[in-house]
């Protein structure tokens, strides 16, 4: 693993031992999430695949890096275990079928959301009614619900939902 942190040091631009800190913390969460305090991370933070909060709120940049990081470093723990399986925390699919199983997915009270990235395409489930979002040209990082409201962080900031066109699946 040596080897794979350097190589992830110098790729992000971040320290080995913060690298070191993400991983302990990713084997803790069994790679399913991890939570850490390391001051090269924005402090406090934490990771899930699809969501991701650092101490430095407003530092998209070091969000897009740690989840890089986390989500290169979850597939080496996935090699390790003998494989693991999508992440999901929904235990059965509203969203149309075609698109798959989602790269990230999450619910929080009436709201849920599914994100396939290879389709570029959101998912939100409001109550009963599903609308289905096109991402591009966004290259999507993260998300977080704030008063019931979703907010999409991206290679150029925070968008809301509003600010995405609909599509048709």
């Amino acid at each position: 693993m040596n080897e794979i942190f350097q190589q992830l040091s110098q790729q992000h631009n971040l320290s080995v031992e913060a690298i070191q800190t993400l991983w302990v913390s990713l084997q803790t969460g069994h790679g399913k999430s991890a939570q850490f305090n390391h001051p090269e991370l924005g402090g406090m933070g934490q990771w899930m695949p699809g969501m991701i909060m650092l101490g430095d709120m407003n530092n998209h940049a070091l969000k897009a890096k740690v989840d890089a990081v986390c989500t290169e470093l979850v597939q080496h723990i996935g090699t390790a275990s003998g494989g693991m399986a999508a992440f999901s925390s929904f235990s059965s699919t509203w969203w149309d079928a075609k698109l798959g199983s989602p790269s990230s997915s999450a619910n929080s009270n009436d709201l849920a959301y599914a994100y396939f990235s290879v389709h570029h395409c959101l998912a939100v489930k409001h109550g009963e009614r599903i609308v289905y979002y096109n991402t591009q040209p966004y290259k999507v990082s993260g998300f977080s619900v704030q008063n019931q409201q979703l907010q999409i962080q991206t290679d150029q900031g925070s968008i809301a939902l509003d600010n995405l066109p609909t599509m048709t699946v």
